[in-house]
């Protein structure tokens, strides 16, 4: 009889005790819930939208509390993808049930009726956190709402790179942050092409480091750039300190060797100051090569040919020009002082030249600029133009240049007698010694050995 009494006030305690919980918890206004786990997301191919979504009640009055068990320590982002509230809500994540720990400095948002929208919140340890969500102020009015959120997880932990795979990460804000390393390998030597970007087009700041960890070259990314480093064979880390942005997304691709396009900027980073790097294009039109580069000085090039004989002299500089042909393959080659180093090149289509003799000498119109396009590798070529004067007068010729090496001028009478012209002015324009009689002229135009680029004439008085 006793025993029985005896659990019949055990089982009276354990009622009242439950009751009382029950009770606390009602005052405080928090709702017993199923435990929220976000699903990490590796890569850009993840569908967002077949992710879980959850509905939140958001409470007339009190206050709902979920928890939330981050399975990595990372940046949590909270798809905000209905609001059906009376009035604006509050959201705040804490480490305590009893929500009295902000989980982080920066650990709550604001939610406005009807908003959708994406927030991200930084967690430094994976564990269970606790989501608080209430109204903002106390209305008579209030109603039931309900919130309905896709999270998902971005984690800061190491992880493998695949080769041509877009990765999503972590970018510490600060310097003194933890990096978050992505393992790569190279299975050759060649370049690493690192690509970059952020949502919120924010320049990064990124580190390549050697197998054991350790910083080999920081370079820092624009927004949506991709930077060329030359390596050898073997495994590499690349390491995201230092970012201006909460995250980012970045790839990479190991080549064995650097091929350029038209139009694009390309960028590198170099251990070691004039390295000799060559640069594959293929012309897609026949022109003059405009080439110009980013860095804080002048680089030295050479252009060569698809099996790396040059064709040009070296020229040093921050913009260079070269006389190319359509469907011609080519190498840039450049030694650069600078640690880094910016790569650009545009083709003005300009015809090829076919005036080798006199009797295809091209008319120079007085006033009207002609174009001779000097092909790499073709300087043993001499190309003709004439003029008519209808009275005798002294002449100018106006010929500026874009590219590299020399060009010799020959000047002939129609019975093939030298006529002298001498330096106008600083610009290398030349004007005849004496006036010259009425009647046509013809100008040899002769590049030397590896001279390109072009060349731009006409007749003035």
């Amino acid at each position: 009889m006793a025993k029985k009494n005896a659990r019949k006030g055990i089982a009276f305690i354990t009622l009242m005790t439950l009751s009382f919980c029950a009770l606390f918890l009602w005052n405080k206004g928090v709702e017993a819930e199923d435990v929220i786990v976000p699903p990490v997301w590796i890569n850009e191919d993840m569908n967002l939208g077949a992710l879980p979504n959850y509905n939140v009640a958001v409470p007339a009055s009190g206050r709902r509390v979920t928890p939330v068990m981050l399975t990595e320590a990372g940046q949590l982002f909270l798809r905000i993808n209905a609001a059906q509230l009376t009035s604006g809500a509050g959201v705040a994540f804490f480490t305590d049930a009893s929500c009295s720990i902000p989980a982080s400095a920066v650990n709550s948002f604001y939610v406005e009726t009807g908003e959708n929208k994406e927030v991200n919140l930084m967690f430094s340890a994976a564990g269970t956190y606790y989501m608080e969500v209430k109204y903002g102020v106390p209305n008579k009015d209030a109603a039931d709402g309900t919130l309905n959120i896709t999270p998902y997880l971005l984690s800061r932990n190491e992880r493998t790179l695949v080769e041509g795979a877009w990765s999503s990460l972590i970018a510490p804000r600060t310097m003194d942050a933890p990096n978050t390393y992505c393992r790569v390998t190279a299975a050759m030597d060649g370049y690493i092409a690192i690509e970059a970007n952020t949502p919120a087009q924010t320049g990064v700041q990124i580190t390549l480091n050697d197998a054991g960890k350790s910083p080999i070259i920081t370079s820092e990314f624009l927004y949506n750039e991709v930077q060329y480093f030359p390596v050898k064979k073997g495994t590499y880390y690349i390491g995201t300190a230092g970012a201006e942005g909460a995250w980012l997304k970045l790839k990479y691709a190991v080549h064995p060797q650097f091929s350029i396009a038209e139009g694009r900027m390309y960028s590198f980073a170099q251990m070691e100051t004039r390295m000799e790097m060559d640069f594959r294009f293929t012309a897609e039109k026949t022109g003059l090569m405009m080439l110009g580069t980013g860095g804080e000085y002048g680089s030295e090039f050479t252009l060569l040919d698809s099996k790396k004989k040059e064709l040009t002299s070296t020229f040093t500089g921050k913009a260079v020009a070269y006389g190319v042909k359509k469907g011609k393959t080519y190498f840039l080659r450049m030694r650069s002082p600078n640690k880094r180093e910016g790569l650009r090149y545009e083709i003005a289509k300009r015809k090829a030249s076919k005036n080798f003799s006199k009797k295809k000498a091209i008319e120079l119109v007085k006033g009207k600029m002609k174009t001779l396009l000097l092909q790499s590798g073709a300087s043993n070529k001499k190309y003709w133009y004439k003029f008519t004067l209808k009275k005798t007068k002294k002449v100018v010729i106006d010929n500026p240049s874009f590219g590299s090496g020399r060009v010799l001028y020959h000047a002939y009478d129609r019975y093939n007698r030298g006529v002298k012209f001498s330096l106008a002015n600083k610009k290398k324009n030349v004007k005849s010694v004496g006036k010259l009689r009425a009647g046509t002229y013809y100008l040899s135009v002769s590049p030397e050995e590896k001279s390109t680029g072009a060349v731009d004439f006409t007749w003035r008085k």
